[in-house]
């Protein structure tokens, strides 16, 4: 098993430090938030949650990919994963997240003895978000967030592997709003750990995402964009559908595809997420 260098042990102070200062501002900001917007907007994006309010946000994703390799190897893989957490507004211009998730996975691939493997993981995580810029005009809203989880996970090729690992995250999410009814959401983050195998380069844990997004009526938005915030950490083409059938209860759908092709080489994968979001207050 492989353990952390010490540009890793580094990298990971880094980010812990990120978050607990991040927790300790927004801790103690307390500025007015525009609550005119449309809650669709309002709680989405680079967007915080109004002072002492807390929202419920559960989540059921499937990823499925498939590869052929020169016409005679293949893998194939389903995901199944879950996930829950609490989002605490603390002031006007700051919240706090608490997230726990879990997963199930069946490889199938004639690369492995047994042609077949099925693996789970699960995390915990805490993080905070604090809204820096309301934006104006062409200036982007924006906001700072860092994540530190907790990953136990397993090798997809040797089920006997199991590895606990610390998993801290920062980024930034901006958000141009063009009107009441049109707004660009995008991000960039980094993720240390982001995978569980080794020799992941600093690029391939970069996490990235541009939407743009309209609100149809005022209870139904749809988004359109690409995003690499998935298991696999590539881009995908993505669809979203966001419908609130009641002032505190939010239903949300992201789908997303992709296909490539080459010389003897094919690939194609596919994410699906359903999502519930209940402002409890």
């Amino acid at each position: 098993m492989k353990h952390f260098t010490t540009s890793n042990s580094k990298s990971t102070v880094l980010a812990l430090a990120f978050f607990f200062v991040m927790t300790l501002v927004s801790i103690t900001a307390a500025h007015a938030q525009n609550d005119t917007l449309n809650p669709l907007f309002s709680t989405t994006g680079p967007n915080v949650l109004g002072e002492s309010r807390i929202q419920w946000n559960s989540s059921l994703d499937f990823y499925h990919s498939s590869s052929t390799f020169n016409e005679n190897d293949y893998s194939i893989a389903n995901s199944y994963g879950a996930t829950t957490g609490l989002r605490f507004g603390i002031g006007n211009r700051a919240e706090l997240t608490f997230d726990v998730s879990g997963n199930y996975s069946f490889l199938e691939t004639n690369l492995i003895d047994g042609h077949h493997t099925t693996t789970n993981g699960a995390r915990a995580s805490v993080g905070a978000k604090l809204l820096l810029s309301d934006g104006r005009r062409w200036l982007p809203q924006v906001a700072f967030f860092t994540h530190v989880g907790v990953n136990n996970e397993q090798y997809a090729f040797n089920r006997s592997v199991r590895v606990n690992r610390l998993q801290p995250q920062i980024g930034f999410m901006f958000r141009n709003q063009l009107g009441h009814r049109w707004a660009i959401d995008y991000s960039l983050g980094y993720a240390w750990s982001a995978s569980s195998e080794p020799g992941i380069d600093f690029a391939n844990q970069i996490e990235y995402s541009l939407f743009a997004r309209w609100l149809a009526f005022d209870r139904l938005s749809f988004g359109v964009g690409v995003s690499n915030v998935n298991s696999a950490r590539r881009m995908i083409g993505g669809f979203e559908v966001r419908y609130q059938p009641s002032d505190n209860i939010q239903l949300s759908l992201q789908s997303g595809s992709d296909l490539g092709l080459g010389d003897g080489v094919s690939d194609s994968q596919a994410h699906v997420l359903l999502g519930i979001h209940w402002t409890l207050r």
